[in-house]
């Protein structure tokens, strides 16, 4: 009895620490939901453009879907921008993630026909110069993401969440006197175009950090597209995805041949190629060549109220800090709509949600985080049953047709 009275008492404390302590997002893809849009000016008209272009790069890093702003059920969202921005700003270009334009040619005004005057004739004045760049600046924005949700849910497109998988990048270049694999710490203008685009298109991604002469990646092993050895350099570098780029860089441009590789799943290739000035278009189809991918195997259809019941159990929660940080988790999906305890013991925590999506896609989401390590997992007749299985051996019990549907429990281990 007095550990029951304790096991009650400690939930209430728990619950009521974590929810002050906020939801906790720190493993997530950052910046879904925020954009940046190139400006000329701070007008009324210019800002309302801007916004809904704005809108509609953000609901394609929210969906992996280029196609989504041309939804037919988005229109409305689009004649509304302003009710579902949170915040803007204007920035000067060089404080933003914005590429440079490419350089175009100086508008030069014709010099005004000089004054005659008693005494002679005064000089022109100087030719005006029109240049466009000089006025360039940007506009950040962000977007309220409940709102953004909710109107892609209304409008049947799927959602990718925060939880994505990390991609590593691998680039072998080969050029008439050199082949090499693009660094992390390059610096060079391809390691540019690559961050800032998979940023635009919310694909986290980290580039090689070892050469091939300090143990990493050999040149031939991606140029022949090694998926062993890709995929074993993608698990050092922690990466969930490869992305491999064949690139042959000649005088007369750029041709490269894109393969993404990924555990369980079968590779993709697309070719990408340009004359000699077009190395960032080339490039950035590499990226949005991946996103698309991995957009359509991991967006899921979400229902705007939750569908589905599944218990997880979590095991090795002896502290409060173990506690808050998968509460928070949790709460920070997507794909949850709610989340309770169901029961505590000694060192785990039977947690309830209530869930907008299929057991398999949160299984999935959950995978990608690398929070919690799967153990075992079974169904159960009725979730909120007192008889329910709680530990011991694992059976699949049939669901009686008078009661609720099978709810997933599923057992996880919290990673340290």
């Amino acid at each position: 009895m007095i550990a029951l009275e304790w096991q009650v008492v400690l939930v209430m404390v728990l619950c009521a620490w974590v929810g002050a302590s906020g939801v906790v997002r720190a493993a997530d893809m950052e910046g879904l939901y925020e954009t940046e849009v190139r400006v000329f000016s701070q007008s009324a008209t210019e800002r309302q453009e801007a916004l809904r272009t704005a809108l509609g790069e953000v609901l394609v890093k929210v969906t992996g879907q280029r196609t989504a702003p041309a939804t037919p059920g988005l229109a409305g969202a689009f004649k509304r921008v302003d009710q579902m921005v949170q915040q803007y700003r204007y920035r000067p270009l060089a404080e933003s993630r914005l590429m440079p334009l490419p350089a175009a040619p100086v508008v030069v005004a014709p010099a005004r026909p000089a004054v005659r005057k008693p005494g002679g004739a005064s000089q022109p004045p100087p030719p005006v110069v029109s240049s466009p760049a000089a006025r360039e600046q940007a506009l950040w924005v962000s977007f309220d993401s409940a709102a953004v949700n909710k109107v892609l849910r209304q409008a049947g497109l799927p959602l990718w969440g925060r939880a994505r998988p990390a991609m590593l990048v691998v680039l072998a270049v080969e050029e008439p006197s050199n082949r090499y694999i693009l660094l992390a710490d390059s610096g060079t203008q391809s390691q540019t175009i690559f961050e800032t685009r998979a940023w635009w298109r919310g694909v986290p991604i980290v580039l090689p950090q070892r050469a091939e002469a300090e143990g990493g990646l050999r040149f031939l092993e991606a140029w022949n597209n090694s998926q062993e050895a890709v995929l074993r350099a993608a698990a050092h570098e922690r990466a969930d995805a490869a992305l491999v780029g064949r690139a042959t860089h000649q005088r007369t441009g750029w041709q490269v041949r894109w393969t993404l590789f990924q555990a369980n799943e079968e590779p993709m290739q697309w070719e990408s190629a340009g004359d000699a000035n077009s190395m960032r278009s080339v490039l950035e189809a590499g990226i949005d060549g991946a996103a698309d991918v991995l957009g359509k195997r991991f967006a899921q259809l979400l229902s705007d109220k939750a569908s589905n019941i599944v218990l997880i159990t979590v095991t090795d929660i002896v502290t409060l800090d173990h506690y808050a940080k998968v509460m928070n988790y949790f709460q920070s999906l997507d794909e949850v709509a709610d989340v309770d305890v169901r029961q505590m013991q000694a060192n785990s925590v039977t947690f309830r949600i209530a869930a907008r999506s299929t057991t398999d896609t949160l299984v999935r989401t959950i995978a990608l985080s690398k929070k919690l390590s799967p153990v075992v997992s079974t169904v159960i007749a009725d979730p909120l049953a007192a008889d329910a299985p709680q530990g011991g051996t694992e059976t699949e019990a049939p669901a009686p047709t008078d009661v609720a549907p099978p709810s997933t429990e599923l057992k996880y281990q919290l990673l340290q």
